[in-house]
């Protein structure tokens, strides 16, 4: 039982090492999971959340900070030309 214990242990201190790159690096982990993942991009004055769940085939959403997983948008024309003229979305 102390080794099945100390190898959980172990696999935690790695998806907490894994969860602190990733945000290190700016993505904000919202549900484990569900695969649901927040890139802070700036869109116009304001900086807003892309956001992709596992499952989707590309970052097809945003939602403002407030909004949340509820009032996620598509991705739309503003977004798009941005990333078009050379300019990383975020």
């Amino acid at each position: 039982m102390a080794k099945q214990r100390a190898e959980v242990m172990a696999h935690l201190a790695r998806v907490r090492e894994s969860i602190a790159e990733i945000d290190a690096i700016g993505v904000q982990v919202k549900d484990l999971e569900g695969g649901l993942l927040d890139f802070p991009c700036r869109l116009d004055d304001e900086v807003v959340l892309l956001c992709w769940r596992m499952g989707e085939s590309a970052i097809e959403h945003w939602h403002t900070f407030d909004s949340g997983f509820q009032g996620r948008q598509p991705v739309d024309e503003r977004f798009r030309r941005r990333s078009a003229s050379g300019g990383r979305p975020n």
